[in-house]
């Protein structure tokens, strides 16, 4: 998980847009990594909206102090940093994850006790449900009691 962690700070050191989509190939996985500043430099609080949504424990990292969301499959992964305010997630190929460079769109969805699982991991709205939509509109997180679904489109 390290390595993974480091190489999307690589990515992210690169980025030139707040959320950057990056295809890997093959379309083995595909890494979404969201930063503070967009490529103007202008403010865009995504990664830290994200960071407040998250519902669990701070963790220490290489990257600081920061929050993890990881599926049973590791097919999901979630990593926020606090310090270095970005967030990254990783999504891999998997019976439940679909991912075209082509199309230039990826996601997972996610139904049973781990939907929900995953969904408790997140601060839930009034309606008891999981719910983020990237200022730019590039990705969105929606879970609730029977699914959990991400996904990211575009770049």
């Amino acid at each position: 998980m390290k390595f993974l962690i480091f190489f999307s700070l690589l990515i992210v050191l690169n980025a030139r847009a707040a959320t950057r989509v990056k295809f890997m190939p093959m379309n083995f996985n595909v890494i979404i990594n969201v930063t503070e500043k967009d490529i103007y430099g202008n403010p865009d609080s995504d990664s830290a909206d994200l960071y407040q949504l998250m519902n669990v424990s701070e963790q220490d990292s290489m990257l600081g102090k920061g929050k993890s969301i990881v599926t049973t499959d590791k097919d999901f992964n979630l990593v926020c940093s606090k310090e270095k305010k970005m967030c990254s997630v990783i999504l891999k190929k998997s019976a439940r994850t679909e991912i075209s460079s082509e199309r230039k769109y990826a996601a997972i969805r996610i139904d049973g006790d781990e939907a929900k699982l995953i969904t408790e991991k997140f601060k839930l709205n009034e309606r008891g449900e999981a719910f983020f939509l990237a200022s730019d509109k590039l990705f969105r997180i929606f879970g609730t009691r029977e699914s959990f679904i991400f996904e990211v489109s575009g770049e």
